[in-house]
């Protein structure tokens, strides 16, 4: 043997071993599990109101240490690594409302379940025109209003809702005469 296991007893080289053995984890920078992830952080899943996976979720972490992600397919993500503390977890898509959750890390794992809601969309439309107006473009227009080549049909928020549309592609299959590839 070299170094300084040449100069040690058997017993001596021993309780050298077991004690670097012991002050070796904590002598870690980033303490881990015995799966090897970091001892803290946030693992969380993304659902809808069904209860159905919401992916490419943007996901924002803000307190102690400011972080961003973004769901997988399955709607899960994680932060890890993280110092104790209170932190608020944002997620956001195009098409629900932004919901958040406050959390506090102290030294373990968190599990965060956070449910996105359909978004409630207001447009207000305001139609201002006088009755010479109108009756000059009437008298432009090639065709009578009788002749429209299609159907109007108009759903309400509460249909929407209870349909669970979700966006353009989903509702026209529910307009008669179309198909969700008819509007490309």
């Amino acid at each position: 043997m070299n170094g300084i296991w040449s100069t040690c007893s058997g017993w001596t080289a021993r309780v050298i071993a077991a004690a670097l053995l012991l002050i070796g984890p904590a002598a870690s920078s980033r303490a881990s599990d015995a799966e090897g992830r970091p001892v803290t952080g946030i693992e969380g899943v993304i659902t809808d109101g069904s209860g159905a996976a919401v992916g490419l979720a943007h996901i924002a972490l803000r307190g102690a240490i400011d972080r961003e992600a973004v769901s997988g397919p399955d709607g899960r993500f994680t932060f890890e690594g993280l110092r104790n503390g209170g932190y608020r977890v944002i997620a956001e898509k195009a098409g629900f409302a932004v919901a958040q959750r406050d959390v506090a890390v102290n030294g373990a794992w968190i599990e965060v379940h956070i449910q996105l809601t359909a978004e409630v969309i207001k447009q207000t439309v305001e139609v201002v025109a006088s009755a010479d107006l109108a009756s000059e473009a009437l008298a432009k227009m090639p065709t009578t209003l009788r002749e429209t080549p299609r159907a109007v049909t108009a759903f309400s928020a509460i249909e929407l809702r209870e349909r669970n549309i979700r966006n353009v592609a989903e509702l026209l299959a529910f307009v008669p005469g179309m198909s969700p590839n008819s509007y490309r």
